[in-house]
């Protein structure tokens, strides 16, 4: 009796200890455990060394990938890999607020499953005159998990002699597509906006509706 008792609790053990989630860790280490959620920020889970009542948290800039178990149908990979976008994009920008040419650099700043808010800064050149310019966008998901629907607005000061030129840019508001890979470093936005020139020598504006396009790569 006692014999199978300790079959019965060796099978049971063994089972536990198989049916784990794995969590590699950008510093190589391995971590087991049952994964209990995932946000955008970390993912919380039972170590099987742990209690059960102890519930540890990794933050999500720390792991490189997760391997769920069979049994685990809650939590399957995509629930990870829909968050795991690129944080940063360096790009070259034609048109919009950038001027005719751009250099940028754009940041997630806050992320969904389907939504990311994300910010760009740039030095760009209209004619023979400088800018910095930025933009804020809003990005919904949509067809899968690198295609987003782009709303948001953006503006720029030109920097040095600009009696010849306009002194402030705007972009009212942004329309576009992103596509962002997360496999991939590919990095590509088009859209379009009512550009607007603010205050020349006379003091005039002029609207002009436009097409921008940004190319790079995101990482």
């Amino acid at each position: 009796m006692n014999r199978l008792f300790l079959i019965v609790l060796c099978i049971f053990c063994l089972e536990n200890i198989i049916a784990q989630d794995l969590i590699y860790k950008k510093d190589d280490k391995i971590v087991a455990g049952k994964i209990l959620s995932i946000d955008s920020n970390a993912v919380k889970f039972q170590e099987i060394s742990s209690p059960k009542e102890q519930i540890i948290s990794i933050s999500l800039d720390d792991i490189k990938e997760i391997k769920f178990d069979y049994n685990n149908n809650k939590f399957q990979p995509k629930n990870f890999t829909d968050y795991r976008r690129a944080k940063n994009a360096v790009s070259f920008g034609l048109g919009g607020t950038g001027g005719i040419l751009s250099v940028n650099y754009d940041r997630v700043l806050f992320e969904t499953p389907n939504f990311f808010l994300s910010s760009k800064i740039g030095l760009g050149s209209w004619l023979s005159q400088t800018n910095v310019n930025a933009h804020l966008t809003g990005n919904f998901n949509f067809g899968g998990t690198k295609h987003y629907l782009e709303l948001g607005l953006g503006g720029a000061v030109g920097l040095g002699q600009y009696n010849k030129y306009y002194r402030y840019y705007a972009s009212l508001p942004i329309i576009g597509y992103r596509l962002q890979p997360k496999s991939e470093k590919f990095f590509f936005r088009v859209y379009g906006c009512t550009f607007v020139l603010i205050q020349d020598a006379a003091n005039n504006n002029i609207s002009v509706p436009t097409l921008a396009i940004d190319l790079g790569f995101s990482f």
